[in-house]
């Protein structure tokens, strides 16, 4: 059942308004193609990683600093 699910079901977000969430259109686009089911079309299966931080939602990030570990944590439990 769970199986069938994962293969077959789409991906359901919670409506933004009704629960007061906010995420990105970025966000949303970036979690439905690293969930596509055809691993031949999802992102990342051309380049790989590289083809993933290339996706808008990361454009504000410091992707180098990120890899070499060179980011400060916006939270410290």
């Amino acid at each position: 059942m769970l199986t069938s699910k994962i293969k077959h079901s789409k991906v359901v977000w919670p409506d933004r308004v009704h629960y007061k969430i906010n995420y990105s259109d970025e966000m949303v686009d970036i979690v439905h193609q690293l969930l596509i089911k055809d691993k031949n079309k999802r992102l990342g299966a051309t380049n790989g990683v590289s083809e993933i931080l290339a996706h808008p939602w990361f454009s504000d990030m410091e992707v180098e600093a990120l890899l070499s570990y060179n980011v400060t944590p916006p939270f410290m439990p």
